[in-house]
């Protein structure tokens, strides 16, 4: 390549263009393999009353795909990914679609359907939907996930038999801020080891304080944004800037009180969830630090086996 002959006569000039270019080239390469390159989170969880015969139980998990009108072929890629844990269970937790019946914007319900029929699971494939549902249309989108062969969960408690053949309950709960909250929660046995499943992680309130169960949930997508590699909450750009909003403007009243989790184990008010990054994106095309993920659960009959740190969120 022929340099410029002004850039001859300026060498500290020339070092700092190219020292640039090189940092543009690195951040485009970071930013695409993080936005694009999903990865397979495996994490060990202890589900209270769970049997030693069932230790180990595998729960693979999607949330967030917001799946577009081209994205037949990510769709596959998903499935082969969650088949390729070998799971127990397959869990889905919502936004599967962008929020419009448009085809332009979302994939087909025939395509989804078709996505959510090639999922196996030796126990079956549970779901239940999110924000995007409701502005697409929340019937359609459970019709076809119920034509794929998915048990839709929402307000509902579900058994189903273990491959120890001992029971196993899964309890779905509303979107928060889209579905009709819980009048009541659904009936449960105490004794029994339990999953609740929530698309937003804040449906968590519905649950009974006393209740020994372990919550899955996702919806945030991480933050999509981390200011370094590995880092909490703190790591968030998006916790960072509704802090720093909440203390300068301060927040609406429709945001209060604003949650402060993101992604990972949390403690809230005492219900024990974990929170996953999700496989999709929001208005903001682009991850940093935060790749979309498909998350392994391997169930634990023992608290030791699964020593995990739960953060407790602040609240604004």
């Amino acid at each position: 390549m022929k340099i410029p002959t002004t850039l001859k006569q300026h060498p500290f000039r020339y070092a700092l263009l190219s020292a640039a270019a090189l940092l543009a080239v690195i951040l485009l390469v970071v930013l695409r393999i993080g936005t694009a390159g999903v990865v397979l989170n495996e994490q060990n969880v202890h589900l209270p009353h769970l049997a030693a015969a069932d230790d180990g139980l595998r729960v693979a998990v999607l949330s967030d795909p917001h799946f577009g009108p081209g994205d037949a072929g990510r769709a596959a890629m998903l499935a082969e990914k969650l088949n390729r844990t070998n799971p127990d269970l397959i869990i889905l937790l919502g936004d599967f679609v962008n929020g419009t019946p448009d085809i332009r914007k979302s994939l087909s319900m025939k395509e989804f359907s078709r996505f959510v029929g090639s999922l196996k699971a030796r126990c079956g494939v549970f779901a239940v939907t999110g924000n995007h549902e409701l502005w697409y249309g929340r019937d359609a989108v459970a019709d076809a996930l119920r034509e794929g062969g998915a048990v839709m969960l929402p307000g509902e408690c579900v058994t189903v038999a273990t491959p120890s053949g001992r029971p196993l309950q899964l309890v779905g709960l509303p979107d928060f801020t889209t579905e009709e909250p819980l009048s009541r929660f659904p009936a449960v046995d105490d004794k029994l080891p339990t999953l609740v499943v929530m698309h937003d992680p804040k449906s968590a309130n519905f649950i009974p304080e006393k209740l020994e169960c372990f919550g899955i949930a996702g919806h945030t997508h991480g933050g999509q944004i981390r200011l370094y590699p590995g880092g909490g909450d703190r790591s968030s750009l998006r916790l960072a800037i509704v802090r720093f909003k909440a203390k300068t403007t301060g927040l609406p009243e429709y945001q209060r009180p604003y949650v402060l989790f993101d992604r990972g184990f949390t403690d809230y008010h005492g219900r024990k969830l974990f929170i996953t990054s999700g496989t999709g994106l929001s208005k903001l095309r682009m991850r940093l630090f935060c790749p979309p993920e498909v998350v392994l659960l391997k169930l634990r009959s023992a608290p030791e086996s699964a020593e995990n740190t739960f953060t407790i969120p602040e609240e604004l």
